[in-house]
């Protein structure tokens, strides 16, 4: 991408300007050293967890922009590829939560990553705090009332490709609705200008409490600026609790927005009081080169803070003159038909509200192609595809040649519709999008898409073109929950097939109780191989319990890097069953604390089992947290969290933990951070009280009986059940005197039964021997 900037120096920025007596607070965020937000900025932002997250990887960032960039060079750098939250309160002393009326927020912003189209998610918002436990900058827990979500979405530039340049964004708002992958995307209104990453935009955002409306301006010059604002979207409830600050949020699949100038205040005068400024244009310049009879579309960015609505006029620059194209004023220049009279090089003209202007450069190209030519692929689709039952066929192609050009895709040699299904047999779910242009997309597959697609092109100039690809949809794979672990990356430690349907059978729930809340389900299941999270989307009754055995089959995803088993319930070919019940939980393993040094290990042995501590001790609180949180053990041999769902869980809600020295803890391995691998991510979730045992074990009397040169040692072990909580390991001592000295000979038997064995083999042919059984 090349960039113009035009020798305009911006206004003085809102730091020169008086505080109003209204306004809440102004942070230039220019002034911390880089690093984390949470450690440098004095107490003033906390980080919001929720849960276990901390603000790690909120950073201050040094960048390099020239597009009105602050003068220390850095900014908050909130990133899509993490998940941390930070929160800064409207009044840091009280923590007093604004219960109505209205509150406004404004910063600037530079997108230095701008998410695919139709991607992106909010990394803004206003947010309460909870009654019961209000933040004070170390051990906050603020609420989940995010209102007023502010969005950075990647624009979509679909066929014809004539509504808007590749790469750009556009920010949007909403009152508390998802993002579009999470099916809040028609909640979300969009302030109407293309924007181009690296270059600095002012957001205003405005949260009316009484009535849950949000609106969001960019470069507004006063409120009235209805031009370049998104106007008012209501689309849940108000806050419960009020709102106390406002928050930015990083997670995973979002854009990376840097951000500086941060204002809060209670009139939209407190949080925008720049002076109309000069216009700067970033010339993201496009070249066009095509053949006659097909559209072109040339854009330009510019950026105004404090300038308000921006006036466009384009100019061609072709055989040594130059002339205004005439009803050529908006931020895009189309040209539905082009000859040759469109042909040679562009610019555009940007005025703002207050007079101030700037030129882009003419970088802007059109070139026609004039000759007659039939239809032809500069990229083919491909000649096989492979797909999976309930997953998506995506075909794609590029044709030129003399325009219009025109895309039909058929099965069989029937034309396929879009939002019907590709055959019309009975029970085909699939539907079709994309069927007279470049890209072919077919979702809700079954096997019935097994076939033959072809694309015909016609043009301009006869004759057409066509080209087909032999599609082969497979169905679900039964595996065991060992073959999936075994798809993960070695080096990222992610899953690397997330369309592919995996089906698992007679797995055992291996929580107490579920950890998610709402239309959703979150358990831990375990197969003789291994453990992962089951996550069940839109079905509120589904809770099983602990030992329930279950038939499952969906996508694999990873959430904090954990492995999850995504089933949405609304897909046919996705499903969950409750098949029967076992009162035999697998047996526990014995975890030691310095094992995550081990990332293969961990991965593919260890996550996602029924995992158990020995020994340890609390080093902290001896009560579990009210709602989700953690507490931490140690022993000689390392440290580790222990998470507590208390928000979900009442068993564990709460409790007291009668010592702080516990002779086992159980409960599933499971990971608690994005991004990254990371081994110190993993904490033992723990879902029922009494998996924390605190009391001495029973005594272990032993038994030996003798087969050939084999001595068997049995013993009443205490089983693990889903109604025998708390677990127990065992050691297996020798020695050759009554006196001693015992030695191990096996350390971390645990048992699902009531028996403890354990064979000496060949104990016959040495010397005599003495046993003992301890626990641990």
């Amino acid at each position: 991408m090349k960039k113009v900037f035009l020798a305009y120096a911006l206004f003085a920025s809102l730091a020169a300007l008086p505080v109003k007596a209204t306004q809440f607070w102004y942070d230039v965020i220019t002034n911390y050293p880089g690093g984390c937000i949470s450690t440098n900025s004095g107490g003033l932002w906390f980080a919001h967890p929720p849960g276990v997250l901390t603000a790690t990887d909120m950073l201050i960032v040094t960048n390099s922009y020239t597009s009105g960039a602050a003068a220390s060079g850095k900014m908050l750098r909130v990133n899509g590829l993490n998940s941390e939250y930070i929160m800064r309160l409207f009044d840091p002393i009280a923590t007093n939560s604004t219960m109505g009326g209205m509150v406004y927020a404004s910063f600037i912003a530079n997108a230095s990553y701008v998410p695919r189209g139709g991607q992106g998610t909010y990394f803004a918002a206003f947010n309460d705090v909870i009654p019961s436990n209000p933040p004070d900058g170390t051990s906050a827990t603020n609420g989940f009332d995010f209102r007023g979500r502010v969005f950075q979405i990647g624009n979509t530039n679909a066929y014809p490709f004539t509504n808007a340049v590749n790469l750009s964004y556009r920010f949007g708002v909403a009152n508390a609705a998802g993002d579009p992958a999470q099916g809040g995307g028609s909640s979300i209104l969009y302030v109407p200008m293309d924007l181009i990453k690296s270059v600095d935009y002012q957001v205003v955002l405005k949260y009316d409490i009484d009535n849950a409306i949000a609106y969001l301006w960019v470069n507004p010059a006063s409120e009235n600026d209805t031009a370049n604002w998104s106007g008012g979207t209501s689309d849940i409830g108000a806050a419960a609790n009020g709102l106390a600050g406002l928050l930015f949020r990083q997670r995973t699949g979002g854009g990376t927005v840097d951000i500086r100038d941060v204002a809060v205040g209670t009139s939209f005068a407190d949080v925008m009081t720049n002076a109309p400024g000069a216009v700067l244009v970033a010339t993201n310049y496009n070249a066009v080169s095509t053949y006659s009879g097909n559209p072109a579309l040339l854009e330009v960015f510019a950026t105004s803070i404090g300038g308000g609505p921006l006036s466009y006029q384009w100019y061609q620059v072709s055989g040594g003159t130059t002339n205004p194209v005439a009803g050529a004023t908006s931020q895009t220049y189309l040209v539905s038909s082009v000859s040759g009279v469109d042909a040679g090089n562009y610019f555009c003209a940007v005025t703002n509200s207050a007079g101030f202007g700037a030129l882009s450069v003419a970088d802007f190209q059109i070139s026609v192609n004039t000759a007659s030519t039939a239809p032809f692929f500069a990229t083919s689709p491909p000649t096989t595809a492979q797909g999976t039952v309930s997953g998506t066929l995506s075909l794609a192609c590029d044709a030129q040649g003399t325009g219009p050009l025109s895309y039909r895709w058929s099965y069989n040699g029937s034309p396929l519709v879009d939002g019907a299904p590709v055959t019309s047999n009975p029970g085909d779910l699939s539907v079709v999008s994309g069927s007279q242009t470049p890209t072919l997309i077919v979702t809700g597959l079954s096997t019935n898409e097994t076939g033959n697609y072809t694309v015909t092109v016609n043009g301009g100039v006869a004759p057409s073109a066509s080209a087909t690809t032999a599609a082969t949809v497979t169905p679900a794979k039964a595996v065991s929950i060992a073959y999936i672990r075994s798809l993960e990356d070695t080096s990222t430690w992610q899953v690397t097939d997330t369309t592919s349907i995996f089906a698992i059978s007679n797995a055992v729930v291996t929580m107490y109780t579920n950890v998610t809340s709402g239309t959703t389900a979150s358990y831990y299941i375990q197969d003789a191989t291994g453990g992962l999270d089951l996550f069940v989307t839109g079905d509120a009754s589904f809770r099983p319990t602990m030992g329930d055995i279950v038939n499952v089959s969906g996508t694999l995803s990873s959430y904090n890097n954990a492995i999850e088993l995504l089933i949405n319930s609304s897909n046919p070919y996705q499903y969950y069953h409750i098949v029967g019940h076992t009162n035999v939980l697998p047996a526990p393993f014995v975890y030691s604390l310095d094992m995550n040094s081990n990332p293969g290990n961990m991965e593919t042995n260890i996550e996602g089992r029924i995992c158990m501590l020995t020994n340890v001790g609390f080093d902290g609180a001896l009560t579990t947290p009210a709602g989700n949180g953690s507490l931490y053990v140690t022993n000689s041999t390392g440290r580790l969290q222990i998470y507590f769902p208390g928000g979900t869980d009442p068993d564990i809600r709460s409790q007291t933990i009668p010592s702080r020295f516990a002779y086992s803890i159980s409960g599933v391995m499971a990971q608690f951070k994005s991004g990254a691998y990371n081994n110190t991510s993993y904490e033992l979730y723990v879902t029922r009280i009494g998996d924390i045992v605190t009391t001495p074990p029973p005594q272990v009397p032993v038994t030996a009986a003798v087969l050939g040169n084999d001595v068997t040692l049995s013993w009443p072990a205490v089983p693990y059940t889903p109604d025998t909580r708390g677990a127990y390991a065992y050691t297996v001592w020798s020695a050759a005197e009554l006196s001693g000295p015992f030695l191990p000979l096996a350390t971390g038997l645990t048992f699902n039964t009531v028996n403890g064995v354990y064979t000496d083999a060949n104990a016959m042919l040495g010397t005599q021997r003495f046993y003992r059984i301890s626990s641990p």
